[in-house]
């Protein structure tokens, strides 16, 4: 089995470059490739390689300007149709006009808009009900309120006796320690992992539009990337940041509150309460980098996270294979929206 059997797949910009090669690689890893470029030769070109690799019953090609709102919805539309669905969508139709910034025309500027950014609106927005579509049909299934309670080769059982089998079975039990997980866990090794416990708070909205994220310098000491020489200049931390682990990390959410954090605590048993002290830091630490008081507090939280031990292991995240066809995952720690690509791909594929 190869990584894109039976996957319906379209690609913009087919016809030459990053495009060209993109249906090359699908292709050869088992898809089902529409390829859409407004240079016809271009495409023949494509299609003349995909010919040469044996490739070419599963290529189709249409001459398409993705820059045209009426292109694309034709162009899709007959796609999804040809090929009964869509799975995937990659935008990699561009064009580029370089120049100084005094020399460059207004045509050449709306021309790149036109192509580079609206034409990936353009296909994105006309692909996302095929895409959904796909996603809520048969190949997936949705089994709530069920725990895992044993585990064999390519199969688990939940707590309701109902065995789920599959070419492969991925665990991911998040802070969970115990249960199905913690005989294997147990075992430590490479990827021996701890839980960690934080606080976070989120605010009232701020009138002030904040264009990025913040960070403190204290965000320097609990992440591994950051282990260098320099980071041992930092200045000491306040007792109360020291005694949490505080670090300030703060972005603002669409409604223009303030969801800011956060805390490393390692020893268990964890407390069921919250420290106040903590959040007063946390205050302090966002009005002083932003210059302004900030709202009042509507909500706290504390969480619990899985991540690989440094004292005791190493890499950015545990994976082990427990049972033939079955994989533990667990303990990105602060990563897993960052890395969760990457991690699924080594699991999916090796």
């Amino acid at each position: 089995m190869q990584r894109f059997d039976n996957r319906r797949i379209i690609v913009t910009g087919a016809g030459s470059g990053i495009g060209a090669a993109t249906v090359a690689r699908l292709l050869n890893e088992g898809g089902t490739v529409m390829g859409f470029d407004v240079n016809e030769q271009g495409l023949a070109a494509t299609a003349a390689a995909a010919d040469a690799a044996d490739n070419a019953k599963r290529l189709s090609t249409a001459v398409v300007d993705v820059s045209s709102e009426e292109a694309v919805t034709r162009a899709v539309a007959e796609t999804v149709a040809k090929f009964g669905g869509l799975d995937v969508l990659v935008n990699a139709g561009a064009i580029q006009r370089c120049a100084h910034t005094h020399e460059h025309s207004l045509g050449d500027w709306n021309a790149t808009l036109a192509v580079n950014l609206t034409g990936t609106f353009l296909m994105t927005r006309q692909a996302l009900p095929a895409l959904r579509g796909y996603l809520t049909s048969e190949a997936y299934r949705w089994l709530p309120g069920r725990e895992v309670t044993e585990v064999g080769p390519n199969a688990v059982r939940d707590h309701t006796g109902t065995w789920h089998h599959g070419d492969l079975v991925v665990l991911c039990t998040g802070a969970a320690h115990t249960g199905v997980a913690g005989r294997y866990l147990a075992r430590g090794g490479a990827g021996a992992v701890r839980r960690v416990r934080l606080q976070m708070m989120q605010t009232a909205p701020l009138a002030e539009r904040i264009s990025t994220a913040l960070a403190d310098g204290d965000s320097l000491r609990y992440y591994p990337a950051y282990d260098l020489p320099g980071r041992g200049q930092l200045t000491p931390q306040s007792a109360a940041a020291q005694r949490e682990r505080a670090q300030l990390l703060l972005v603002q959410r669409a409604d223009g509150g303030l969801t800011i954090g956060d805390t490393h605590e390692y020893a268990e048993p964890f407390a069921f309460d919250v420290d106040e002290d903590a959040y007063d830091h946390l205050r302090a630490r966002a009005e002083t980098l932003l210059g302004v008081p900030i709202p009042r507090t509507q909500r706290r939280w504390a969480g619990v996270y899985s991540e690989v031990d440094s004292a005791t292991g190493h890499g950015l995240y545990h994976r082990s294979e427990v049972e033939p066809g079955v994989v533990l995952v667990t303990g990105p720690g602060g990563r897993g929206m960052t890395c969760s690509p990457a991690i699924a791909e080594e699991t999916l594929f090796g």
